[in-house]
């Protein structure tokens, strides 16, 4: 009688153990984990969230919609805010470029300035300079015409 529990029991953990296997083969775990999460939330609750990864992940979800012209739209949506998902060159990107910058700290900014050629950097900051100095630089060409013309019409004065 023992060992037909015995040989039971090895039968049901050798059954149970296959189906997981072939679940992580077919990618069909991670489903039931989704659903988990949300049918038990509270179960994943006391998990702690790995460093330097979003703080609230059982506030997200995927949000998939048709807009106007009958075309699909991704987001990724929080309690608060819907965040585009666009097509990158190599993956998947979160946001506009300017939700990505106004969510990286000045160490990730640098992080991602290092990145970029030295042509890359030239032209950020050339077309940073010009922006910024745009209207001073054509101040002081506007005086130093001025000035040009009122010294040249002095000494052309009989």
């Amino acid at each position: 009688m023992n060992a037909k529990k015995v040989v039971g029991t090895i039968l049901v953990v050798a059954g149970i153990t296959g189906t997981l296997m072939l679940g992580d083969c077919l990618n069909i775990n991670k489903g039931f984990q989704t659903a988990a999460m949300k049918i038990f939330p509270a179960a994943y609750k006391s998990v702690e969230v790995e460093e330097g990864f979003y703080k609230k992940p059982y506030e997200l979800s995927m949000v998939i919609e048709k807009n106007d012209a009958g075309k699909i739209e991704e987001y990724l949506a929080t309690k608060d805010r819907r965040y585009s998902i666009y097509q990158g060159t190599q993956g998947p990107l979160l946001g506009t470029i300017d939700d990505m910058a106004n969510n990286l700290d000045s160490s990730q900014k640098e992080q991602m300035f290092q990145k970029f050629s030295d042509d890359e950097k030239n032209a950020i900051i050339g077309d940073y300079v010009k922006e910024k100095v745009k209207d001073t630089v054509e101040e002081g060409k506007n005086f130093l015409k001025d000035l040009y013309d009122k010294i040249k019409g002095y000494f052309e004065k009989p």
